[in-house]
This record gives C-alpha cells, sequence and structure tokens, in this order.
C-alpha cells in the first residue's frame, strides 16, 4: 500500500513579529499504516498580547490551553487559563484558572460528571479557590459537527486570601456548553 507523507520542519521567533522558516519535503513509501484513525486528544493552545502606547501604556497578555479526550462512555476535559495585565504601571490583571471535569455517559446524551476548578486572582485578592462539583448533564445536540450541553449539580468551594482568612460554602453549577467545529 503507498502511502505519502508530508514532513515540515518549522521554526518560529518573536512575540510581535512571527518569522516561520524551515523546508517541506513529501516522501512516497510503501508502509502499513500506523497512524491512529482518530486523534485521541483533541488539543487547542491560544496566546494573546495587547499593548498600547500614547495617552495610557496598557499592557495585557493571556494565554489558554484546554484539552478533550473522548473514548468509549468516557469524556475528559482540561483546561488552563491565565491573564496579566497593566495599565500605566499598575497592575490591573493576574489570574490563573485551570479546571478539570471527567463526564460518564449513560445513555448518547445523558451523564455524570465530576468536576474540580482552581483559582489564583491576585486583583481580587485570592490566594487560591478550589471547587469540587458532581452533578448530571445532557446533550441537547450531538453530532460530529456541533453539541450542546447543559449540566447541574452541588459543589464545594473553599478559598484562601492573602491576609490568610478563608472561606467555604456549598454551591449549585448550572453550566452549558456549545461546541462547533467549521469545516
Amino acid at each position: 500500500m503507498k502511502r505519502t507523507f508530508l514532513t515540515i520542519n518549522s521554526c518560529v521567533l518573536g512575540l510581535a513579529v512571527t518569522a516561520t522558516c524551515g523546508q517541506a519535503a513529501a516522501t512516497t513509501s510503501t508502509v502499513p499504516n500506523l497512524l491512529p484513525t482518530q486523534t485521541p486528544w483533541d488539543l487547542s493552545v491560544a496566546a494573546g498580547l495587547t499593548l498600547t502606547r500614547g495617552n495610557s501604556k496598557t499592557l495585557l497578555t493571556t494565554a489558554n490551553f484546554t484539552g478533550v479526550k473522548k473514548w468509549d462512555q468516557n469524556e475528559l476535559d482540561l483546561g488552563v487559563d491565565g491573564v496579566y495585565g497593566k495599565n500605566d504601571g499598575v497592575k490591573s490583571a493576574e489570574s490563573l484558572d485551570a479546571y478539570g471535569q471527567y463526564n460518564r455517559l449513560f445513555s448518547e446524551r445523558f451523564f455524570g460528571y465530576a468536576r474540580v476548578e482552581g483559582l489564583h486572582d491576585a486583583i481580587a485578592d485570592i490566594n487560591y479557590r478550589i471547587t469540587a462539583s458532581p452533578g448530571v448533564g445532557y446533550y441537547f445536540i450531538k453530532d460530529a459537527a456541533t453539541s450542546l450541553r447543559g449540566e447541574v449539580g452541588p459543589g464545594y468551594l473553599y478559598e484562601r486570601h492573602s491576609d490568610g482568612s478563608s472561606d467555604s460554602y456549598v454551591t449549585l453549577r448550572l453550566a452549558d456548553r456549545f461546541d462547533h467545529k467549521f469545516n
């Protein structure tokens, strides 16, 4: 069986200016198909930089990573978000947020979940906040390109502030998630 492979070696330089270098080479060989038919993880990475100069001097940086894995009757969602900003030399944003959620499908659309979230927000004076919540969810739309789901469940929140004080309480989690993959 003949397969065509495309190999691209590249490098990316700079923050505001992006330069790409490398070479592309196509080769044809006779090898068995060792590549998986389905990618085990659906990964997404994003980064942003906003810089202004003039009447004010502002800087805002953002970064985001998400990963989704679906197998059999299981789904795993992981994510990390970070934000840092300054306005005229004064910190205006500094937060880091991470989550993990495991879904177990009971039917094609109905599932149970367990979710853990962590947050640090220096501007809101939160050293850390941990939230844990189990619950149930339902896919209102579920096909290869589009999904819409709703989730509900109790939760427990614990947070510590920079002055050493802490809070904890029971919560109610109501959530929805809409995904669409463009062709």
